[in-house]
């Protein structure tokens, strides 16, 4: 268990939106889990993944 706080931030969007990384493993089959929140007006651009990557996303509309 990981306390609130101790989840590191690793982006910070200018409007306020951020990306948080909540666990990850390494080694060939490395896997992440990720919390973003992007706020109105706001992108983030990644260099892309290797080959063989495949990402799952959630996305939800903030009330």
């Amino acid at each position: 268990m990981i306390a609130e706080g101790e989840i590191p931030t690793l982006w910070q969007g200018e409007q306020g939106g951020k990306a948080r990384l909540l666990a990850g493993t390494s080694g060939p089959d490395m896997v992440e889990l990720w919390q973003w929140s992007l706020n109105p007006g706001e992108m983030f651009t990644s260099p892309g993944h290797g080959e063989g990557t495949t990402e799952l996303l959630f996305v939800t509309e903030a009330p």
